[in-house]
């Protein structure tokens, strides 16, 4: 179970035995997402921890890589944190999130919404406005996947396309 998983790998990390400690980390992750915060904010705090240790907590699983990228960008503010390792373990992340994402042969409107937000922070813009009118196509009475889109696309200078999302947003209403 991930509490049990969880639970070993707090033991083997107060022994000292840190390659079985992210073993039971990985584990506790790849069975419940529950736990990827109090994890990595313990191990990012933690300098004996490189990047490559702390990367290799994270299970190949688009959403749990998101996820933790999602966790490093908020600890970037964060006073005490090592910036430049938060970014490092973003960027990674959300790039082999991405990839996962774009060689998967099953998605569905959520896991096309989630490509488009990884596009969107690694700055890719073309993929991420195909990627949201595409999520938008599929499930389009999303509205707070519209009003997402509508305000990317204002970030990014595109408000004539903005303006016909944010107009289909109140006909929604």
């Amino acid at each position: 179970s991930p509490t049990v998983a969880y639970a070993s790998g707090e033991l083997e990390f107060d022994r000292g035995t840190f390659e079985q400690a992210t073993r039971f980390y990985r584990q506790a992750i790849a069975n419940s997402g529950t736990q990827i915060k109090p994890i990595v904010t313990k191990l990012v705090n933690d300098t004996r921890f490189s990047a490559p240790d702390i990367l290799q907590v994270i299970p190949a699983d688009s959403a749990r890589l998101y996820e933790a990228a999602q966790l490093s960008r908020r600890m970037i503010n964060q006073p005490g944190t090592d910036q430049r390792l938060l970014a490092q373990l973003e960027s990674t992340w959300l790039q082999h999130a991405l990839a996962l994402l774009k060689t998967s042969e099953q998605m569905d409107a959520e896991d096309i919404l989630r490509r488009a937000e990884i596009a969107n922070r690694l700055r890719l813009e073309s993929q991420a406005i195909a990627d949201y009118e595409l999520a938008l196509s599929l499930a389009p009475n999303q509205k707070a996947w519209r009003l997402q889109f509508a305000q990317y696309l204002i970030s990014i200078n595109k408000s004539q396309r903005a303006k016909f999302h944010l107009r289909q947003l109140v006909r929604m209403q």
